[in-house]
């Protein structure tokens, strides 16, 4: 890894949008379309409300209802502050919370789980890469 990426990966922030109105309301936040297939993920812009540039932002569909914001290094706060200001308090169909000490607490559980073949033997028939089984 180069030599300064750590840090960097770490805060990369984290944020789940979710409830019935999650889609909807990211489809007005977002300069592009983020009504994609669950696990998919699109790169896009964060607007104001007269269409100008804010920040970007990755967005990944995690089911019909619930999607993961992450946003770029640096920014974090300012970007989960951007998205909390912009729902409407009135609106109980959208939900935002920081997810980012979660994910990290996730990989630090990964790190120490064992995953040699003969811990868990890979079988090709399960793998897929890309869309090909």
């Amino acid at each position: 890894m180069l030599e300064g990426a750590q840090p960097l990966k770490r805060r990369l922030g984290r944020h789940e949008v979710d409830g019935p109105g999650a889609l909807a309301y990211l489809q007005w936040l977002c300069a592009n379309d983020v009504d994609v297939a669950s696990g998919r993920l699109v790169y896009t812009a964060m607007l104001d409300e007269r269409g100008r540039f804010f920040s970007d932002c990755t967005v990944l569909r995690l089911a019909e209802d619930r999607f993961r914001v992450i946003t770029g290094a640096g920014f974090t706060g300012n970007d989960m502050g951007w998205i909390q200001a912009h729902v409407l308090p009135a609106d109980p169909a959208v939900s935002v919370a920081d997810v980012t000490d979660d994910v990290k607490k996730k990989f630090e559980e990964m790190k120490s789980a064992d995953l040699s073949k003969e811990a868990e033997p890979a079988d090709p028939a399960d793998s897929t890469v890309g869309y090909v089984n």
